[in-house]
């Protein structure tokens, strides 16, 4: 392989004198490119495929993880961020960082191996050991770590120093009760605790066999579970009040050469445990324990009287019995996984003031039922362990509430239909007045006419507003942007009116929208045509209107202010009641009408108003999450 290049030489006329050709063989320089791109490849290879883990820095900063490299550390080099710091304990980010520095500032070639404890973003820790290699090259410089997950050997070391901390201890005197057994089961050693407790001679027990000893106080699976599976068992000993309670649990000797077995006095615990349950009898509300997998594995007396069923057959149930036949405070069924327990196994967020009906085969009747949840964690972790609810029979509560919310609605229907046939009767009175006078006349009186006229679209007006306000909740709401869907359209409805009354409108964003709501848009409509009308008819000449929107923690507020004449503090309260208006020809059904349409979509407002000084009325609609459906 050679490298040729051409160069021609001019004379004085211009012309080609000599065409100088050189030639260089590049052979051997290939061949060495050659055999360093296939270094390279096995150098690669065996860096990728490298059962340590290996990293690399280049002037400080991460840019390479091989495989075994990204498994030790739970995450790829691009997740790393240039950086592992953050994974180490802060005592340990300082040694890692000297040692990275003095690699790069050439202080030494090697570092290490050091050992580090890492904790991975999933929270899983791990033990590694870690070498530093400085490699220089021309301006800049590498550094690569070498590192091994130690876990397993830190784990035997740990397991190793635990047994030996239980040799230790069988030689101590220990408070609890220790029994040790060869490889045969034979006793072979016995403190004095243990003797105490089990009221027995050193020379009863030392090479007897466990098994017959164990007996006495438990069965043969049970053994098994202790010296076969090292599972804590527990037994009762003695007789009456003079009973005692022990907890069991056996541990391999060094070498496997037979066992400790530890008797731990659980007496007390027992003790406390059978007194907190008769509190928790005591207690006036009902209480259920379930466990992660929704399954009740405690249930207290009150308990089992609200819901029907001995505390003994409580157990075991969860909450996707059908038994139940549950439902909702509006009478739907429920499913098992909508149970506020199963809610909470769910999402993890912790249910308050739910009410549910449940069937009580007792009483063969649906009962009404006030539940919160709680939820108890598995110790340093975020995996639910229990849920705990509590919860009270409200069912004469809700029968009362709704009856008293029937003889509401039966004053306020009594109420209204008075209103209304009071409102009706003057307006027909005065139309049959002038109809029986043309009907003498035996002529068309376009002046009665008119007056009939205007009459009957006052009464048309008040049957408008009466039905709008006992009209029924049938169209469904669709997310929509406040500012584009409702009070643009509304506000261009009235910027001739606006014009003409020579009132000044103003429209002021406190933040950058959209403002998303969930709701009915001609209801919404309908809302703010309703207060800025009233806006506009409060200012008799010239005067400003101020409308604002704003976020106010999870709701929209909107406020709406004008320079108008105002409206008594004594008034206020009244503002709302049918047929109350401050206009000479107003129904009062329009505010009713507003309050109605915003409760629809659990908002509200309030109004603020000084005589002379103008009226402020706030509104507070829900907001909604922009990643929800659509917009209208």
């Amino acid at each position: 392989m050679i490298r040729w290049s051409n160069k021609e030489i001019y004379g004085q006329n211009g012309q080609v004198q000599y065409i100088v050709c050189t030639g260089i063989d590049l052979t051997e320089n290939k061949l060495y490119e050659k055999k360093l791109k296939e270094s390279n490849e096995k150098f690669k290879r065996l860096v990728e495929h490298n059962p340590d883990g290996i990293v690399i820095y280049q002037n400080a900063r991460l840019t390479y993880m091989n495989l075994e490299a990204e498994k030790i550390l739970g995450m790829n080099c691009m997740q790393a961020g240039g950086s592992i710091s953050d994974l180490l304990r802060p005592s340990e980010q300082i040694l890692a960082h000297d040692a990275l520095h003095s690699l790069i500032n050439h202080e030494q070639d090697v570092a290490g191996p050091i050992e580090l404890n890492l904790t991975r973003r999933d929270g899983s820790s791990i033990s590694i050991e870690a070498k530093g290699i400085s490699d220089w090259n021309q301006n800049e410089t590498s550094v690569i770590v070498v590192m091994r997950d130690i876990s397993p050997r830190k784990k035997a070391e740990r397991e190793f120093q635990h047994t030996f901390n239980q040799m230790q201890d069988i030689l101590s005197s220990s408070v609890e009760g220790l029994l040790g057994i060869d490889e045969q089961q034979h006793v072979i050693f016995v403190n004095q605790a243990m003797l105490s407790a089990m009221n027995i001679n050193r020379d009863d027990i030392i090479g007897q066999s466990i098994k017959p000893f164990l007996l006495k106080y438990t069965d043969p699976a049970s053994i098994d579970y202790l010296l076969e599976e090292n599972r804590t068992i527990e037994v009762k000993i003695g007789e009456g009040r003079k009973n005692r309670h022990f907890e069991l649990s056996a541990n391999p000797m060094e070498n496997e050469r037979g066992q400790v077995i530890t008797f731990y006095d659980q007496t007390d615990r027992v003790l406390l445990e059978t007194a907190k349950n008769r509190y928790y009898d005591a207690i006036a509300c009902g209480i259920t324990v379930q466990n992660s997998d929704g399954t009740i594995v405690f249930a207290n007396q009150c308990a089992s009287e609200i819901l029907g069923y001995e505390s003994s057959e409580l157990l075991n149930m969860s909450s996707l019995n059908i038994e139940w036949n549950a439902k909702d405070e509006n009478g739907e069924n429920l499913t098992g996984q909508e149970h506020p327990s199963m809610t909470t196994l769910l999402t993890k967020k912790e249910v308050s003031h739910f009410v549910m009906g449940v069937y009580n085969p007792i009483r063969k009747e649906n009962r009404w039922i006030l539940i919160d949840t709680r939820i108890l964690y598995a110790d340093q972790s975020q995996e639910i362990e229990y849920i705990i609810a509590t919860f009270q029979d409200i069912t004469e509560k809700i029968e009362l509430d709704n009856m008293l919310k029937s003889q509401e609605k039966l004053a306020l229907a009594g109420r209204l239909a008075t209103a209304v046939a009071h409102e009706v009767r003057n307006p027909l009175t005065s139309v049959l007045g002038f109809l029986q006078l043309m009907e003498t006349a035996d002529e068309l009186n376009k002046d009665y006419l008119r007056i009939m006229k205007k009459d009957l679209e006052r009464i048309k007006l008040v049957t408008n507003e009466f039905l709008s306000l006992a009209k029924p909740e049938s169209i469904e709401t669709v997310k929509l942007e406040l500012k584009d869907d409702i009070l643009v359209p509304v506000i261009h409805i009235l910027m001739q009116d606006l014009n003409d009354r020579n009132i000044t409108f103003e429209f002021f964003e406190e933040e950058d929208g959209p403002y998303y709501v969930e709701g009915k848009q001609e209801s919404l409509k309908q809302v703010f045509l309703n207060f800025l009308t009233n806006a506009m008819d409060a200012i008799s000449k010239e005067g400003s209107i101020l409308l604002t929107v704003s976020h106010s923690g999870e709701q929209v507020l909107i406020t709406i202010e004008d320079t108008g004449i105002g409206i008594d503090s004594e008034r206020l309260p009244f503002l709302g009641e049918p047929f109350y208006s401050l206009k000479e020809k107003g129904t009062g059904l329009g505010l009713l009408v507003c309050r109605k349409i915003l409760e629809e979509h659990l908002g509200r407002f309030s109004i603020v108003s000084s005589p002379g000084e103008g009226t402020k009325v706030t509104i507070f609609i829900p907001a909604s999450s922009q990643s929800d459906s659509e917009t209208a």
